[in-house]
């Protein structure tokens, strides 16, 4: 199997060094996926940025707890002490590029050299969705055990405790799934729809109800969700040590969802939500400015 991650291993490519070795440009390695040859004698004197996505073996320790198929398990359990190992690469980066504050923080201790660069997502202005949506809304790829899990607990402690009409939206829903969703008539699950038709219910919701049971990284699908939908209710390790907890609903439990379901599907989402919102976001999730701070210590 080799003593490298496989995520790290399955990037090597004597063409891509070779493309590296061309020229004397910074390199931008794009997750620790790609550090293959960050440590390579031929790119010793190049400045290298690493733009980490997560604490990549906290992510699988996490994969390996929510799966539970023992091959999978297994696979997990493996990554996660390999990645844990090979991490110490990134002592040759000259910049880390860390995508959350939490994540910011622990690799400047590890390694120093860190910079906090948000998240880059596709959202160029904010969606204005006026009034009340109809349903709440849970959407991720349901293939993935930290979501199906999420999705099940969900249905099994929310979406079935309270009369609104729930979604449950995302790609490849294991059966089980399917077939909790159909003992409830206010839950309707709709599966392998394309990006826009995702975007489509985010933006119709009334409530985006966003659930993980690992804090790691930052998720995407949360900026989907402010950036285009009207409310967003999640439960702290969401949003913890992101920057965005100001603009979500949080719960601690179960019981606490279902209390903000029911306080803010009563409630209009006016132009003082969507204004504060927009604020915030394009002071600290402008994708240009971004790119500029990341520019300026390049080029520093």
């Amino acid at each position: 199997m080799g003593s490298k991650p496989y995520i790290v291993n399955s990037r090597n490519s004597n063409e891509l060094l070779k493309n590296l070795q061309m020229d004397n440009e910074p390199i931008l390695f794009e997750g620790i996926h790609c550090t293959y040859y960050l440590a390579h004698p031929s790119l010793k004197n190049r400045l290298k940025i690493v733009r980490t996505h997560n604490i990549e073996h906290h992510y699988y320790k996490h994969l390996e707890n929510s799966e539970s198929k023992y091959f999978k398990k297994y696979f997990f359990r493996i990554e996660a002490e390999k990645l844990k190992k090979h991490q110490r690469i990134l002592k040759h980066a000259n910049i880390i590029a860390a995508i959350s504050p939490n994540d910011c923080s622990y690799f400047n201790k590890k390694f120093g050299n860190t910079i906090y660069v948000p998240a880059f997502h596709r959202n160029s202005k904010m969606a204005n969705p006026d009034g009340k949506g109809k349903y709440i809304l849970y959407h991720g790829n349901l293939s993935v055990p930290e979501n199906y899990n999420a999705a099940k607990q969900l249905i099994e402690n929310v979406f079935s405790k309270v009369k609104t009409p729930s979604i449950i939206a995302g790609n490849n829903p294991p059966k089980e799934l399917v077939t909790l969703c159909n003992k409830h008539h206010n839950i309707e699950l709709k599966s392998n729809l394309s990006t826009d038709e995702i975007h489509h219910l985010i933006k119709n919701a009334h409530i985006n109800v966003l659930y993980t049971n690992q804090n790691t990284g930052i998720k995407l699908k949360l900026l989907n969700a402010l950036y285009l939908g009207r409310f967003s209710i999640v439960n702290p390790l969401m949003v913890e040590g992101s920057g965005l907890e100001s603009l979500c609903t949080i719960s601690n439990d179960f019981q606490g969802i279902i209390h903000s379901i029911k306080h803010l599907m009563k409630k209009d989402y006016d132009d003082s939500v969507y204004h504060d919102k927009k604020i915030f976001l394009e002071d600290n999730f402008n994708n240009i400015n971004s790119v500029k701070k990341l520019l300026e210590h390049i080029y520093k």
